[in-house]
């Protein structure tokens, strides 16, 4: 049954949202991300002006979404400009694309010496480019879990050392 999913989903288009956060500071004059599925391909013009759901304006997290055909694998490049400069290429490469329901792919950049440095999010849009203070919540509740867990350790151990 599982072999046959691709094919059910090969001419079924899938929703793409794509976002990009700058750090504070950096204002971008353009983003875009262009992504290529077999033979379908996409490009979506990223903005930061509130028009895509769950987007906040001038939250220096730029979005957008649109629809691309179904495909294992898609390769994807990111273009970004900042004011007075050229566009460069800041991500280029393959994304594996199997789950089912929409794609998320999402970047946080980094301004460094050398210019803007991308790396690539791995959770969802938009909670991927949130900063570690807006990320507590879940390090405490992994943080709960493994007391949790080294606890009933313990008290494994301890039952043990009765015997």
């Amino acid at each position: 049954m599982l072999l046959l999913l691709p094919l059910a989903l090969a001419n079924e288009p899938r929703l793409v949202v794509a976002h990009l956060a700058f750090p504070e500071g950096v204002q971008a004059s353009s983003a875009r991300v262009e992504l290529q599925a077999n033979e379908d391909s996409l490009e979506l013009i990223l903005s930061d002006d509130g028009r895509s759901p769950s987007d906040a304006p001038s939250d220096n997290i730029w979005t957008a979404q649109g629809e691309l055909d179904y495909a294992r694998w898609t390769a994807i490049s990111l273009y970004a400009a900042l004011p007075g400069e050229a566009e460069q290429l800041l991500y280029q490469g393959y994304e594996s694309s199997d789950e089912l329901g929409p794609l998320r792919f999402g970047w946080t950049s980094v301004q460094d010496p050398d210019g803007l440095q991308i790396r690539r999010s791995v959770a969802g849009w938009p909670g991927a480019s949130a900063p570690v203070d807006n990320q507590r919540p879940l390090l405490v509740s992994f943080g709960w879990g493994l007391i949790a867990l080294a606890w009933v350790g313990v008290l494994a151990a301890l039952r043990l050392l009765k015997r």
